[in-house]
């Protein structure tokens, strides 16, 4: 669990420094925001004794940034219909990189096994 929140902070630190390169509008660097604490926090639960608070923690976080992303793409499809634009694409890309520890999450806890060892 804890490799997935890094691997997916990581995710979106890529994502919001390419799209802050890319576009350079300051808003495109949301997801990096979003992806250090995902790692920072993947980082701290690596401690035993903080384990299942900082992955809750980091759940929380993740799930704020899947309803943000989402949020966001139903603004752009309401305000004139969803093209493949970089605020689009980038938001996807956040919404699958939050949601990402979510899945994992609720498959270790509904089928009690482990999906990878951390």
């Amino acid at each position: 669990m804890i490799t997935i929140i890094i691997w997916a902070g990581v995710g979106l630190v890529v994502l919001g420094v390419g799209g802050g390169i890319a576009t350079t509008a300051t808003t495109a660097f949301i997801p990096a925001l979003f992806g250090l604490v995902l790692i920072v926090l993947g980082w701290l639960a690596r401690n035993p004794a903080r384990t299942r608070l900082m992955t809750l923690i980091a759940l929380g976080i993740a799930a704020l940034g899947t309803i943000a992303a989402l949020a966001n793409v139903g603004r752009l499809a309401g305000a004139g219909g969803v093209g493949l634009n970089a605020a689009t694409f980038s938001n996807l890309i956040m919404a699958f990189f939050s949601v990402l520890p979510l899945g994992f999450w609720a498959v270790e806890r509904m089928t009690g096994m482990k999906l990878l060892e951390d």
